[in-house]
């Protein structure tokens, strides 16, 4: 079976000898912030599934300083993710 995605971004820090001080993204519904929540021990078994709205944020951060997230939301479909943010994505290299 296919690892869930807490499993996969807990992995992909670990190997860069990382940690990430925040969930990467969250499920919305009747609250902005609810299960399930990508990466975090408490629910590495949770997994997204066709109808629901989850929110990608990563944030990057200078204990320095402070930091930023970006949020995008996301629908999740049977074919996969499908935007409902609007913006514009840019990729950087």
């Amino acid at each position: 079976p296919e690892k869930p995605p807490a499993v996969k971004v807990d992995e992909f820090f670990a190997k860069a000898k990382r940690k990430m001080p925040h969930s990467l993204g969250h499920g919305m519904g009747l609250q902005i912030h609810e299960a399930p929540w990508i990466r975090t021990k408490t629910s590495s078994s949770a997994v997204f599934k066709a109808g629901m709205i989850a929110s990608l944020e990563p944030g990057l951060y200078d204990p320095k300083i402070g930091g930023c997230r970006l949020e995008n939301t996301i629908l999740i479909t049977e074919t996969g993710p499908e935007p409902l943010t609007r913006s514009r994505v840019i990729r950087l290299p």
